[in-house]
């Protein structure tokens, strides 16, 4: 976004007497989470994919679209070369398809690059990405909606989704965020996206299994590699599921992805500051089911925060900020690094807006924690429980203020790894973090 500096100079000046406050101590801490992890990522894929109805599944001559979402997906890079690996031994015939959507602005240069940023590319999985926003339209659901499927993945004879199963950030039911939801809206694009966003997050789960159903009956899906990942983003499990038993296999991975999850071990805090947010870390920039905070009504979890502060936006989200209007605080760096288009795009394909408000902009992260300290109706600023997380998927090691770890000492949920000391900034403004 250009000229924000500008456009927000005489409010910067207004708001500058009510960020000097005096800041907490904050100290550094492990959380005690569940952090199962696989011993050999590379060795468990491979295990997966030499099962005997996983090497039944493919015929030789068989071209396989491999379906590749926008997700930062621990060991991407890894589990599709490894799958390509597996169809070409078969004597199939494997290519890359970008399953996401509206994401990439929407266009098939912007979904190709987005995979190459993820490490997803002819060179690092040796098959060839195949990018087009051109669908076909095979059916629709019950309540009417149209489901269109991509046009390389249309001319397929079998479609394989490499895919992280999770709690989505929208909405809840048996299956979320997944195999399913790749087949029916990631392979969809932009048209497909679209069309089931119209009607809404109501019954949003049931409308995605049965576009996946119409999907698995126009082209076989032999089988979905799928993934879950732990609290440090870590590869916990992965498991080739047979497409005939997908349907019932991706909600019992969901129940464990759910019990595997990062969350804050706390319930209610005075201030949370998030370091960076971007679509290469949740779809909404930033976890719903961690913040407490939620573009859709309904939804519940995560921790209570009277006040939230944003501080920067990943390279990797490609300038697409979504997530910036479940904030109540905004650095000027967050909106110079959004492009307006990229999040135009997503937040009309999904029909819900709320994620592309834009808050109240403060000049620096100094700026932000104090102004996030002044207005939290908590106590006063020294003795306020804080938190920083640097990203929803980094949630392992994370800072609080002293208060904050005063009440939670005697519970066992926090490891310290220092003891407080005043919150660094550099002469602009920047906060530092290791």
């Amino acid at each position: 976004m250009q000229g924000v500096r500008e456009l927000w100079a005489d409010a910067w000046k207004a708001l500058r007497p009510y960020t000097q406050v005096p800041f907490p101590a904050w100290l550094p801490v492990r959380q005690r989470l569940p952090m199962p992890t696989l011993t050999s990522v590379d060795d468990a894929v491979r295990r997966e994919l030499a099962k005997e109805e996983v090497r039944r599944a493919i015929r030789p001559g068989m071209k396989v679209a491999l379906a590749v979402g926008s997700r930062g997906v621990a060991n991407i890079s890894l589990l599709v070369r490894r799958v390509v690996d597996a169809v070409r031994a078969l004597g199939g015939d494997p290519f890359i398809v970008p399953a996401m959507g509206s994401h990439g602005a929407a266009t098939a240069a912007g979904q190709a690059e987005y995979l190459a940023g993820l490490g997803v590319d002819e060179r690092t999985t040796g098959a060839p990405v195949r990018a087009t926003m051109d669908v076909i339209a095979l059916g629709r659901t019950k309540d009417g909606s149209q489901v269109y499927l991509d046009r390389f993945a249309a001319e397929a004879d079998a479609i394989i989704p490499i895919c992280r199963i999770k709690p989505h950030t929208s909405f809840h039911g048996p299956v979320e965020s997944g195999a399913a939801k790749m087949l029916a809206i990631g392979l969809g694009k932009q048209k497909g996206a679209a069309s089931l966003h119209a009607r809404g997050f109501t019954g949003f789960s049931e409308r995605i299994q049965e576009a996946a159903r119409i999907v698995a009956q126009a082209r076989y899906v032999p089988f979905a590699l799928c993934t879950v990942e732990n609290a440090r983003s870590q590869t916990a499990h992965v498991e080739a599921v047979p497409g005939e038993r997908l349907a019932a296999r991706e909600p019992e991975l969901l129940n464990l992805a759910r019990s595997l999850m990062g969350r804050l071990l706390v319930d209610a805090v005075d201030v949370l500051i998030v370091g960076r947010i971007g679509k290469d870390i949740s779809g909404l920039g930033m976890d719903p089911n961690v913040i407490g905070r939620y573009t859709v009504p309904g939804m519940s979890g995560g921790v209570r925060a009277s006040k939230l502060a944003v501080l920067d936006v990943t390279e990797g989200s490609h300038g697409n900020s979504l997530g910036i209007g479940l904030a109540d605080i905004v650095t000027a760096r967050v909106l110079e690094r959004t492009d307006l288009a990229a999040l135009y795009i997503n937040v009309v394909t999904s029909t819900v807006f709320t994620g592309a408000r834009i808050p109240v902009c403060v000049e620096s992260d100094r700026d932000a924690v104090g102004l996030a300290l002044a207005t939290c109706n908590g106590p006063h600023p020294p003795k306020a429980r804080l938190a920083f997380i640097e990203s929803t998927k980094a949630l392992e090691r994370i800072y609080v203020s002293e208060a904050l770890w005063q009440a939670h000492r005697d519970e066992g949920i926090f490891e310290p790894l220092g003891p407080p000391e005043p919150m660094p900034f550099t002469g602009d403004g920047r906060l530092l973090w290791r």
